[in-house]
């Protein structure tokens, strides 16, 4: 096939990108929680079925976690779902409000992008731009996720 156009080439190189994965653990640890739970709602059905004296197979055969039976209990009991914490992701966060898609993206740590966002988000962006301070350009931090 002939084509007289020239094979495309990157006009301006990327910039240097951090892993978000090793960061988000890294911001992680430093708050001693999971960033992409960050309330630790998911354990909590486990920790209830534990309280129950649940084992992990169900009366009808059926692991704690696909139990359709203890989750009904869970969903109805006053120490179940009713109190379970938020479910708070802040990988969930990043797609919904980062430009860039899913594979390279800017995570904006400014503070005039930070004013209107729930006080766990703001908590994680200022540990993402205090640890990674040296990685900041216009208030953006460059990421690749995969």
């Amino acid at each position: 096939m002939s084509d007289s156009k020239p094979k495309p080439i990157p006009q301006q190189p990327q910039p240097p990108r951090l892993s978000y994965r090793e960061a988000a653990d890294w911001v992680g640890n430093i708050l001693g929680r999971n960033i992409d739970d960050y309330e630790g709602s998911h354990p909590h059905f486990y920790t209830w079925a534990d309280d129950q004296g649940y084992g992990e197979i169900d009366p009808e055969g059926e692991t704690r976690g696909s139990s359709q039976i203890w989750f009904a209990e869970y969903k109805a009991h006053p120490e179940g779902e009713a109190v379970c914490p938020p479910y708070r992701n802040f990988w969930h966060w990043v797609i919904q409000k980062c430009a860039g898609g899913r594979t390279n993206f800017r995570l904006c740590v400014s503070d005039e992008e930070m004013v209107d966002e729930e006080e766990w988000v703001q908590e994680i962006l200022k540990i993402f731009r205090a640890e990674f301070a040296e990685h900041v350009e216009d208030g953006h931090i460059p990421f690749y996720a995969w």
